[in-house]
């Protein structure tokens, strides 16, 4: 097994934005969690990801969806847009702090 282990999720109320993904690969299967951070995109680690030219197959708690497509930024991010909606999504501060 691949990726970064996750328990079951969401993982408490206060983090409802927080998903278990599951993703078969010809490497073999992968979990991690991401965070939603709007109703159909999910922001995880890239290397939770096959290469490029693979097919994903993808759960989200569980449940199947469709990758719809994804953007990887080259910094071990990546958001997956897929066709089911998430109840919660992870919000800005509406002051960030900078450190």
């Amino acid at each position: 097994m691949l990726g970064c282990a996750a328990t079951k999720a969401p993982y408490s109320a206060t983090e409802k934005t927080t998903h278990r993904l599951e993703l078969d690969t010809a490497q073999g299967a992968v979990i991690c969690s991401g965070t939603a951070v709007n109703a159909y995109v999910i922001l995880t680690a890239a290397h939770c990801l096959p290469e490029a030219n693979e097919s994903i197959d993808i759960k989200i708690n569980g449940r199947v969806a469709k990758v719809l497509k994804y953007a990887k930024d080259g910094n071990d991010h990546v958001m997956i847009k897929v066709d089911i909606a998430f109840g919660h999504a992870a919000k800005f501060a509406a002051n960030p702090v900078a450190k």
